[in-house]
């Protein structure tokens, strides 16, 4: 078998936390020949995966059967034409930022992420800041990662929650 550390894998083991990183390992087993004389001890091998998760566990605080990305809660500042958003800092050297008058996309490689949007139209209405609304677009992600990177739009949320001039869409 291959342990594959922060790649995409057949199976899932887990996550090593990180404070500002995780690390994701997936396993990918070889096909086994139940044909073959070595077949015994190949399966034991196989089984062995067990041993290392036990040490994961132990040694790293390893979360087994999940994708963690990060336990760090600190943000940074993304300055706009309406209001200052914060994004987690995990992700800052990660997803590209693009801010307009009118909006500001989020997207990995040349994955689109989400979109905040400062005026009606598409999409879905998160709040207004003073007289401006936002609405959010998201779009469809493949990994866990983006998916991790999409969710955090909670975040955004949460820290225009503490101002005063947001006001949540109650729909």
């Amino acid at each position: 078998y291959s342990v594959l550390f922060g790649g995409q894998g057949e199976l899932l083991l887990g996550t090593i936390p990180g404070e500002i990183e995780s690390t994701v390992l997936y396993v990918n087993f070889s096909k086994l020949d139940e044909a073959s004389e070595n077949f015994e001890s190949n399966a034991v091998l196989q089984e062995s995966i067990n041993n290392i998760i036990e040490k994961l566990v132990s040694d790293y605080d390893f979360v087994v059967n999940e994708t963690v990305i990060s336990q760090n809660n600190e943000t940074f500042d993304i300055k706009t034409s309406v209001v200052t958003l914060k994004y987690p800092l995990k992700w800052k050297n990660k997803v590209d930022i693009k801010a307009t008058d009118k909006k500001v996309e989020f997207s990995y490689y040349k994955t689109k992420l989400f979109d905040l949007v400062f005026s009606p139209g598409d999409g879905y209405p998160l709040g207004t800041y003073k007289e401006t609304p936002i609405y959010v677009i998201n779009y469809p992600v493949t990994t866990d990662e983006q998916s991790a990177m999409q969710e955090d739009i909670n975040v955004i949320l949460e820290n225009l929650l503490k101002d005063k001039n947001f006001v949540l869409n109650k729909e």
